[in-house]
């Protein structure tokens, strides 16, 4: 198949150029938009792209019969692609497969996970009706394990938050409680046990003093009854660790004796959404390691349009995304986790906000 990208002020005109270039017989793979080329599209609306294909025409046999062939031409005309022959099903099938695959590539997703999708797709793609990239993202969505919303919980819930230092625990503790102790109504207590930086703990007591929630600091585990006794009756008490070297194992074991310290606690591994797949892995298996990670929470979309180490990570897991954050305005840059968003940003049929 012969497959080029039309560009064109409006959709028309871009569809006008496929059927004048390919023929009636052209298949459109996708639809887009983009600045026009050159230094003044950035002052110009957007124009549209359009990725379409043709299948060449077969070679017809010569007859038996045949004359002698004329000399060749040297510069012979180029073959019409009007005359191109129709798209078998299960060649616009792999077409199809392979398009999406390459997504999903440039999407950072793991090369294993790709031959676990080159194996499911095409009986998904084979079916006629929805659009090939909602037919990935409802695939993508199945495979990732579904977050139970707290709300859901009946009891008091203690949360704790780890993860290597940089990735927004603290910020991300504050949405929360911004989020479930001023809209949800919920009473909210903060333990901190980042006392390693001081800045974070005096981030952590001045937005609480601002929400009015109480917070207790902690040096070691022995200190986490006596504040959690302080909390007493709180139905959520968010617990903010320090983020340290995952590759200390003094660090880690510190860590592990604090989240110990904690009645049935649901930890959360903190990770950026622009980590490279291949130092997230190392991360994640340290971190499970040493505690037992009830799920994910993902922070710094605003900050890359690659969103592959999500799928990943939660899959590497098996464990569920349960927010997602996208900024630092408190609490509007935080959101619960929808796995039809996620797939939808892998498949290119979500945007990230200033993506």
């Amino acid at each position: 198949m012969v497959i080029k990208r039309f560009m064109a002020p409006t959709m028309s005109l871009a569809v006008a150029m496929v059927k004048d270039e390919f023929g009636e017989d052209a298949v459109i793979l996708s639809t887009g938009h983009i600045k026009k080329p050159g230094i003044f599209g950035w002052f110009l609306r957007r124009w549209v792209t359009v990725i379409a294909g043709v299948e060449p025409a077969e070679e017809q046999m010569a007859p038996a019969t045949e004359p002698p062939a004329a000399e060749p031409e040297l510069n012979p005309p180029p073959a019409d692609p009007r005359r191109a022959s129709p798209v078998s099903a299960e060649k616009m099938t792999q077409l199809t497969t392979h398009y999406l695959l390459e997504k999903l590539k440039q999407q950072d997703v793991a090369a294993h996970h790709l031959d676990n999708l080159r194996e499911l797709l095409p009986e998904r793609v084979a079916k006629v009706g929805e659009s090939p990239k909602v037919l990935l993202q409802k695939l993508l969505a199945e495979q990732l394990p579904r977050f139970t919303p707290w709300q859901s919980l009946n009891r008091s819930l203690v949360v704790a938050l780890v993860g290597p230092t940089g990735v927004g625990k603290t910020t991300t503790i504050i949405k929360l409680a911004a989020r479930y102790g001023l809209e949800a109504g919920w009473p909210v207590g903060l333990i901190t046990a980042d006392t390693y930086r001081v800045a974070a703990a005096e981030q952590l007591r001045t937005t609480a003093e601002i929400l009015g929630i109480p917070v207790e600091v902690v040096y070691s585990p022995a200190e986490v009854a006596g504040a959690l006794a302080k909390l007493a009756g709180r139905r959520l008490i968010l617990v903010d660790t320090a983020g340290r070297s995952h590759f200390t194992n003094e660090h880690m074991q510190e860590l592990r004796d604090f989240i110990r310290a904690l009645p049935e606690p649901l930890t959360y591994l903190t990770i950026s959404a622009a980590t490279r797949f291949h130092d997230l892995v190392q991360m994640m298996e340290r971190f499970a390691a040493f505690v037992a990670v009830d799920g994910l929470i993902v922070t710094k979309l605003d900050e890359t349009n690659i969103y592959g180490s999500i799928y990943n990570a939660a899959r590497h897991l098996n464990k569920p995304v349960a927010f997602l954050t996208t900024g630092q305005n408190v609490p509007e840059d935080l959101e619960e986790a929808d796995n039809l968003k996620i797939a939808g940003l892998l498949a290119g049929l979500v945007r990230e906000r200033g993506n």
